[in-house]
């Protein structure tokens, strides 16, 4: 038998009011401040694909999938260099520690840790393979990757 104090009762439904906001359900409770809009997002170079038969989406390929994350990063006026130095960024100009989502943790754990299908060493490796960024073979940089007098900091290619 369930009375009101049982602990196997329904919970109590309770209305809450509307913050003096006029009503609008995009003003947080108990603030005056309204919601800051979300930027307007851009869009890729190509079109999402729409669903067959509403069951489920077809799978886009790795080039549509890279359009949309370099799309994103795009409207977040962030240059790639940037969005990557952010993933792994630990602490901010003022030396604080930089606040990572749960999701953000868990992704760059996993990666530098070892247990993702790409590895670092398997990115690195795709560097020094890589035509782009390739330094002229007259080019004083060419050298620098390896020497010992400059520091790794202040070497911009990524290989010669």
């Amino acid at each position: 038998i369930r009375t009101p104090d049982s602990p196997f009762s329904p919970p109590k439904k309770s209305k809450r009011k509307r913050a003096a906001s006029g009503g609008n359900e995009n003003t947080p409770s108990g603030s005056s401040r309204p919601m800051i809009p979300l930027a307007k997002r851009a869009r890729p170079a190509t079109a999402l694909p729409k669903p067959s038969n509403g069951n489920r989406a077809p799978t886009r390929s790795d080039e549509e999938k890279m359009d949309n994350i370099l799309v994103a990063i795009k409207a977040q006026n962030w240059t790639f260099s940037s969005f990557l130095f952010r993933v792994f960024c630990r602490q901010d100009k003022n030396g604080k520690p930089v606040k990572r989502s749960t999701t953000h943790s868990q992704m760059v754990s996993k990666f530098l840790g070892g247990h993702t299908t790409d590895s670092v060493s398997d990115i690195i490796t795709e560097w020094m393979a890589s035509p782009d960024g390739r330094i002229a073979a007259n080019s004083p940089n060419r050298e620098l990757l390896y020497s010992t007098t400059v520091p790794y900091t202040q070497i911009k290619p990524v290989r010669a």
